[in-house]
């Protein structure tokens, strides 16, 4: 594995992919004059006026997040699903073990070295505490539950709310949104 630089224009190019598909970078674009990087180190927005949530609309960590990939990548229309994944993380993704719209298979990366701080949501340095992570993609909302239930998964992003009230019932499962709080 090699050690890449991430020049702004990969982030520019980017945030341009990002805005295209995300209600938030659409809005945030809309009041966008100019978007550049300078240099190498610097990205910046020259907005026509003042729009308080970019810091929120670039770091929020849901569905169509703004990831930054290499501006190869990046420069792939957004209507076009990437066919490589490139990261820098605690995990490196297992392409042979990949079953399109079903599985994404990602093993612990021995060379990761996590930078100073503590973890905390989203902030932090990630910490790998598995040798492996299966991310399985289960449209059905009934399987998700049946399979969490059945302890073939370990867990669920979102159960549908319609679901919770049976999950709740389950004694071997366990989740903020499972429960009352104490």
């Amino acid at each position: 594995m090699t050690k890449t630089p991430v020049p702004a224009r990969d982030v520019v190019a980017s945030l341009r992919r990002w805005a295209v598909k995300d209600a938030f970078g659409q809005a945030l674009m809309d009041v966008t004059d100019e978007l550049s990087a300078p240099t190498d180190m610097l990205v910046q927005f020259r907005l026509k006026r003042v729009f308080p949530l970019l810091p929120q609309a670039l770091a929020k960590p849901t569905n169509l997040m703004a990831v930054v990939m290499p501006e190869r990548l990046a420069n792939t229309p957004a209507g076009t699903l990437l066919n490589e994944m490139v990261g820098s993380g605690p995990f490196r993704f297992l392409p042979a073990e990949r079953v399109s719209a079903a599985r994404n298979v990602y093993a612990k990366f021995e060379g990761y070295v996590p930078r100073e701080g503590v973890a905390s949501f989203c902030a932090g340095p990630p910490i790998a505490h598995f040798e492996r992570v299966e991310w399985l993609t289960t449209p059905d909302p009934a399987t998700q539950a049946a399979a969490l239930q059945r302890g073939e998964v370990d867990w669920v992003e979102q159960p549908v709310m319609d679901l919770v009230p049976s999950l709740r019932k389950d004694p071997n499962l366990k989740s903020r949104w499972l429960r009352p709080p104490d």
